[in-house]
């Protein structure tokens, strides 16, 4: 989960502000194939039987579905992970910014580096290299 919560991954707090919080990816459709195995076998025990949901709703729309995404059940344990990942902007409200941890060095493994290359990174042919997609986060982040 560390490596989506550094691309399009979130933490949110359904619904009114309760004590568990759920994740949510939304990824475009080129990496539908992605999301889905996300969904059916990464994270399969901590979602309800809900499918993949797409916007916009072409039913609703007319236009062509852009986006994918699913969320997890609510958990304790996520709102644990919010509470590391997220701070309040305000006092009293409840509107979050995601940060980046200050001990990432130690919460990053091979396998979270490597869902956030799949998810946020591309091969660089010019330069030979990876690189990782960090729009949303400012240095200081």
């Amino acid at each position: 989960m560390i490596g989506e919560l550094l691309g399009d991954g979130s933490i949110t707090f359904p619904g009114k502000r309760g004590n568990k919080a759920r994740f949510i990816i939304t990824m475009g459709i080129n990496n539908y194939p992605y999301l889905l195995h996300l969904r059916y076998n990464i994270y399969k025990d901590l979602c309800t039987d809900t499918k993949l949901i797409f916007y916009p709703n072409p039913d609703k729309t007319g236009k062509p579905v852009q986006q994918y995404w699913f969320g997890t059940k609510s958990l304790l344990a996520l709102t644990h992970l919010h509470n590391i990942w997220y701070i309040n902007k305000q006092s009293g409200k409840s509107q979050y910014t995601k940060i980046v941890p200050i001990n990432i060095n130690e919460m990053l493994k091979p396998i979270g580096l490597a869902h956030w290359i799949i998810g946020n990174g591309y091969w660089n042919t010019t330069d030979r290299t990876v690189n990782l997609c960090t729009d949303n986060f400012t240095e200081k982040k």
